[in-house]
């Protein structure tokens, strides 16, 4: 039978973990202060005294374990505390006392031990840390402080013992229901009633202590484990949330009292980066939700002859949504507002939200298709460009003050938008390179849309803009056979000069660039009726040569007008 010795076991993880490998045929010393709490009748559990802060009954007591069995397989430093304070309200002696428990302990029972282990070129040594080894939050720096110390000492442990039989590992629960809060291990000079009584809070509600020892078994029993077992809460929803939110954003969501307000459409995917679920699937529906990465989640959904279908939804999201409707009608409620926002079909429309409190109904209808595609605003913010007319920086800024559902945007479907969505889906059946595939496609049905977008720089004066937006309205009337400039201007009551000058101030082109951007798209959208022709496409938008119009198409979208019919 294997020995184990386990600091910190009167109470909590230390206790469960000592109690559960005990009955899993592992003869346990359970080490502690006060070994006499440890209320617990096994005959493989052993109490033992532990004092942490003295290196010679330390040592002492772990010789006496050594001497008895000839061995010491597994070491859990589990013994620590939480200090939460103000940096500067923290006494010298709290200070202290809390890196002595929480790191120097672990240094000093490595010391005796790791001898014993190289001796017999076996054993196996896991440190408790934290998520807040990871991640920190306030009030909480001492804490965080010493168990980022012991993640810094796991990994230099596990590279100067590598080779040696000996593995090294930390355990990283989120909140765990155990003493760490204790009212004597709180600073007095905080106010309990702030963010501290939040994080007391989340370990009275945390999860039992039993998911920790539970994860210690299966890690000792699988020497293929990853070297960081993280416990009572996805790594890859926390410390994505941590890194890609704003911290306020991210302390918001962590501290939010009710399970159900932490429900995000993001940060789902775990060992996979690219995952698909079916919702719904029988011979009328089929609803297909895919999780392309942590921030951009798509949903397919295809209905036949059915009723209204209604869903609630509550999440903290801050996005862009993309919904494209073949058939069928979608009509959101805003239950923030009171608001109704009705979606019809052949169109894309563009919806920015930073928080979704909504009612959704795919109305009664012979056949629906629809599909979602939702970004997160921290997708966007790493393609921001800091100049407030780009797309990706225009919508990131709507995203952050729209504390509504708000559409900003719909067009017909156009034959390109088909295109790009069709090889998104291709994606689902794709065994190679899905999540960059389905990212970087993604990214293409983004960025035409987004271009789609008519942002107007409001920085010039009332009467140059106003000559721009009128240009602009007779353009868009005109554009198979727009006046020349000369004219144009006189129709705005302005010059050639100053049309020109205004016209690309405001819309960041110039007027012929204009008109051939409203021919193009208006071309795209006669690509997808399959009676005409791409010559005829062509001479509709204005252009008496197929060749030239391909080649213009390709210049503007990057695929040829064939490849959309």
């Amino acid at each position: 039978m294997k020995i184990v010795l386990i600091t910190g076991s009167s109470s909590g993880i230390g206790k469960a973990t000592a109690l559960f490998l005990a009955q899993n045929r592992f003869v346990v010393y359970a080490g502690s202060r006060t070994p006499e709490q440890i209320e617990i009748e096994h005959e493989n559990l052993h109490p033992i005294k532990l004092d942490l802060t003295n290196l010679e009954q330390l040592d002492s007591s772990i010789k006496k374990i050594y001497k008895k069995h000839n061995q010491i397989d597994i070491v859990i430093n589990n013994a620590g505390y939480g200090l939460i304070s103000a940096v500067e309200d923290a006494t010298e002696e709290q200070m202290k006392n809390q890196f002595d428990i929480n790191i120097f302990s672990i240094f000093r029972v490595c010391k005796i031990v790791i001898p014993m282990m190289k001796e017999r070129r076996s054993g196996l040594i896991i440190n408790m840390s934290s998520y807040l080894g990871e991640i920190a939050l306030p009030l909480m720096s001492y804490y965080s402080a010493s168990k980022f110390a012991v993640e810094g000492l796991t990994e230099a442990l596990r590279y100067e013992l590598k080779g040696q039989g000996i593995r090294v590992y930390s355990v990283l629960p989120w909140f765990i229901k155990t003493d760490f809060a204790k009212d004597d291990l709180v600073s007095n000079k905080i106010d309990r009633v702030s963010i501290s009584s939040k994080v007391i809070a989340k370990v009275e509600s945390g999860s039992s202590p039993s998911i920790v020892a539970e994860a210690i078994l299966e890690l000792i029993n699988n020497p293929q484990s990853k070297s960081k077992i993280y416990v009572g809460q996805s790594e890859n929803k926390i410390l994505s949330m941590k890194s890609e939110l704003e911290y306020d954003d991210f302390l918001n969501i962590v501290f939010t009292d009710t399970t159900e307000q932490w429900k995000s459409l993001f940060y789902n995917i775990s060992d996979s980066r690219y995952q698909t679920s079916t919702i719904l699937k029988n011979s009328n529906e089929s609803i297909e939700r895919v999780d392309i990465s942590n921030g951009i989640v798509s949903f397919d959904i295809s209905l036949k002859n059915h009723r209204a279908k209604n869903m609630d939804i509550a999440y903290m999201d801050k996005m862009v949504a993309i919904v494209i409707i073949e058939k069928g009608t979608v009509i959101i409620v805003d239950n923030e507002c009171n608001r109704e926002t009705v979606l019809v079909k052949n169109r894309v429309h563009l919806i920015v939200s930073s928080k979704q409190n909504s009612s959704i109904t795919v109305d009664k209808a012979n056949e629906s298709k629809i599909f979602l595609l939702l970004i997160s605003d921290f997708i966007l913010k790493r393609y921001l460009s800091n100049r407030e007319n780009e797309p990706i920086d225009f919508l990131y800024q709507k995203i952050q003050h729209s504390p509504y559902i708000n559409r900003l945007n719909t067009q017909p479907i156009d034959a390109l938008t088909l295109y790009l969505l069709k090889r998104i889906k291709d994606t689902y059946i794709s065994e190679m390179m899905q999540s960059i595939s389905g990212e970087h496609r993604t990214v293409e049905l983004m960025l035409h849309r987004f271009s789609l977008l008519d942002i107007v720089d409001k920085s010039m004066d009332r009467d140059s803009l106003a000559i721009a937006i009128k240009a602009k309205e007779y353009l868009l009337e005109n554009f198979i056979s727009p006046p020349k400039v000369e004219h144009l201007a006189h129709l705005c009551s302005s010059n050639k000069t100053k049309l020109n000058i205004v016209f690309k101030k405001v819309y960041k082109m110039t007027i012929a660039n204009y008109v051939k951007k409203l021919r193009l798209e208006n071309a795209n959208i006669l690509l997808r009726e399959e009676s005409l022709t791409i010559g005829e496409v062509a001479k509709k938008v204005g252009y008496q040569h197929q060749g030239n119009f391909t080649k213009l198409f390709f210049e503007m979208y990057g695929v040829y007008p064939k490849e959309l019919k």
